[in-house]
């Protein structure tokens, strides 16, 4: 086996070509865009619901990520243990993440299974209700691990550097605080779930 030599520069190659496929665009008769990429052989499907309701969207940025995070876990007609076992019985995933522009909803599913889990789907979306239980083993389980990440070097620097640039009153550059999620109320929960998906 040859061993590479780190004092010598590799090459610098231009990019030649680049390749990206377009999807079809579909408009719903409730004015949504819908975008389809046809790529892979594989039979599985994916689909991201995505929002404009990132961090940006609250002067509490942990809100935005606490009304995303706890949409599966619990709705209208369907409890969080009901919605884990549906999408673990057709062996699905049912996943959400927010950056500071979006909040995303996913659902990864063989094709076959699709009639039996898009109903989840929309019905985290449409119908969550935020149990109070949830919400107070989130916080809990989130405030531990914000206390044990702030002792250590490289999560405090990645999260304060973003201020150095933005400035810490910035939607971009606002810090991490325990405080922050001990503000939301389940009321806050409800009131920015229901305003972000009724846009």
């Amino acid at each position: 086996m040859q061993m590479t030599d780190r004092k010598i520069q590799p090459p610098i190659v231009d990019i030649r070509e680049t390749k990206f496929d377009n999807p079809a665009r579909i408009t719903l008769s409730n004015g949504i865009d819908v975008f389809l990429f046809d790529a892979g052989t594989q039979e599985v499907v994916r689909i991201e619901v995505l929002f404009k309701a990132g961090t940006k969207y609250d002067v509490n940025k942990r809100l935005p990520i606490m009304a995303n995070k706890l949409l599966t876990e619990g709705t209208r007609t369907r409890s969080g243990e009901i919605i884990a076992s549906v999408i673990d019985y057709y062996g699905a995933g049912l996943t959400t993440k927010v950056t500071n522009d979006f909040a995303f909803v996913n659902l990864t599913v063989l094709n076959k299974y699709l009639d039996d889990t898009l109903p989840v789907l929309v019905d985290v979306i449409a119908n969550a209700i935020f149990p109070q239980k949830e919400i107070d083993l989130y916080l809990t389980k989130k405030t531990q691990e914000l206390s044990i990440s702030n002792q250590r070097v490289d999560f405090v620097a990645r999260d304060r550097f973003p201020s150095l640039i933005y400035g810490e009153d910035s939607a971009y550059g606002r810090p991490s605080y325990i405080e922050d999620y001990k503000k939301v109320t389940r009321e806050d929960l409800i009131k920015f779930h229901y305003k972000k998906e009724n846009k």
